[in-house]
């Protein structure tokens, strides 16, 4: 493949890698991406959301970031379990670009952002990460009322900080 042409997001790249424990009070294990697979991604600084796949666990969304003088992706111990891997193996990884930046919106605040267009503009300038936490806000209510409500209440809340 051409490194200087985007990658198609529907792709998907594949490559072996090792699990490796790492100290820290968040993060445990990482899985370290080859850099001639980090170029076909073109470049990017940071981190970049994709879907990755590896041993028995279903795709998940998360991030390629940056670490030290490489890049990698951060496994918790439930999705080890589950994949049923273990630090020190080797595993084959299958991971594709997030065309929605790991951004899933959540019907109700869809429904507000459609009738409120200095809300709708306000969101679509956030960054990813803003727009990430909000909708997480919004979507981590299992009440459909509550949804809602947050919804309204995080437009408006933009709008005064406007």
């Amino acid at each position: 493949m051409n490194q200087n042409k985007k990658i198609r997001i529907m792709e998907i790249i594949r490559f072996s890698t090792c699990i490796v424990p790492v100290e820290g009070p968040m993060l445990h294990h990482i899985m370290e991406v080859p850099n001639e697979t980090v170029a076909k991604f073109n470049a990017f600084k940071g981190h970049l959301r994709i879907f990755c796949k590896f041993g028995n666990a279903e795709e998940f969304p998360c991030a390629l970031s940056a670490r030290g003088d490489g890049y990698s992706i951060a496994i918790s111990k439930k999705l080890m379990k589950e994949a049923c891997v273990v630090a020190g193996q080797t595993i084959l990884v299958s991971i594709r670009l997030d065309e929605n930046d790991g951004l899933k919106l959540p019907e109700e605040l869809a429904e507000v952002l459609v009738e409120d267009e200095l809300g709708q503009k306000l969101y679509n300038d956030l960054n990813p990460g803003k727009k990430r936490g909000l909708i997480y806000y919004i979507s981590s209510s299992k009440n459909v009322e509550t949804r809602i409500k947050r919804a309204f209440y995080m437009i408006n809340k933009l709008k005064q900080n406007s």
